[in-house]
């Protein structure tokens, strides 16, 4: 029963409205429990202008310390007292990307300055949850626009995936106080990680997100389907008493319906049959389930019209 566990912690999150909220609920501050406080550390509202930016010390540390490290440092002259965030390989590595690329990271500090804190606050100030993935799909398709992500984010993914076995610059030992066991732990960590497949795997999936759809890339097309579930999401929550109440012909009614995720979440719970994931076994029924589920939504003949924007467009190609 853990699946409705979820679903019920997240109705009594987009429900619960904090004392200290006067206006509309915003779910996204719900669920990752900011409050203006929080918020007031992170951004200034400029009024005159309608927008937020980065709190002052924030902006200092990005255009005294981030920017001139990752747009005028280089290998020819990079010491261990002039640099944080890199080291001299992950420094190298990001050099060694094509010529019209070596300016991503650069470019990714200023985007982020500029940005960032209007990003942070249009999600974190989204009245619904579909809002929010809205906010998250439109600011990443034009990322992806301006930044050259499919070509220059890439080649900067790979680099790093690539110097993140053997980092050791000055922003590691800052994390890990000093302290030579933690550094240790690290090298450990990143020993024991399959790095390398790890590296495939995300490039792939950029690679992916890259492909050309209906929609432009098909980073698109996922949103979009994103969009229309979390409207299924948002309808379940609101009518989950009412099915959750109901006797058994009445939830096998609202069960059959292509508008929520009754559906789905009575084949995941007629399958929940085990307490946490602990073994080969586990996991294997995990992935049935999933299986079962993923089956029931998209595979009905009389759901397949309406839930056509679901199916990913790569799946849709390879049908």
């Amino acid at each position: 029963m853990k699946f409705l566990s979820i679903i019920l912690l997240l109705y009594h999150a987009y429900t619960a409205h904090p004392s200290y909220i006067s206006e509309e609920p915003k779910p996204m501050r719900e669920i990752f429990d900011v409050n203006e406080y929080n918020i007031e550390d992170v951004v200034n509202e400029e009024v005159v202008v309608s927008k937020y930016v980065f709190d002052d010390e924030i902006i200092e540390v990005v255009q005294e310390d981030v920017i001139p490290e990752l747009c005028y440092l280089t290998s020819d002259n990079f010491t261990v007292y002039n640099s944080f965030l890199l080291d001299r390989y992950c420094l190298e590595e990001l050099e060694s990307v094509s010529p019209q690329c070596r300016g991503f990271k650069c470019e990714l500090a200023h985007y982020f300055l500029e940005h960032g804190a209007q990003i942070y606050m249009d999600f974190m100030n989204a009245a619904s949850y579909k809002e929010a993935v809205e906010v998250v799909h439109r600011e990443l398709s034009t990322a992806f626009e301006k930044l050259n992500m499919c070509t220059c984010g890439r080649e900067f993914f790979k680099a790093l995936f690539k110097c993140a076995p053997f980092y050791h610059a000055n922003a590691l030992f800052y994390a890990t106080e000093n302290r030579s066991h933690h550094t240790a732990q690290y090298g450990q960590w990143m020993k024991n990680l399959d790095v390398k497949s790890a590296s495939k795997f995300f490039d792939r999936l950029m690679a992916g997100m890259c492909a050309e759809s209906g929609s432009g890339l098909c980073l698109n097309s996922i949103f979009n389907g994103f969009e229309e579930l979390t409207e299924l999401l948002e309808t379940t929550l609101e009518e989950y008493d009412d099915y959750d109440d109901g006797d058994r012909k009445h939830r096998k009614s609202q069960e059959k319906r292509c508008d929520t995720l009754f559906g789905s979440i009575r084949t995941w719970t007629d399958n929940d049959d085990f307490e946490e994931l602990d073994g080969e076994e586990d996991f294997e029924i995990f992935l049935n389930q999933t299986a079962a589920v993923s089956k029931a939504f998209y595979c009905e003949k009389r759901m397949q019209k309406d839930q056509g924007s679901y199916v990913p467009v790569l799946l849709e190609e390879n049908a």
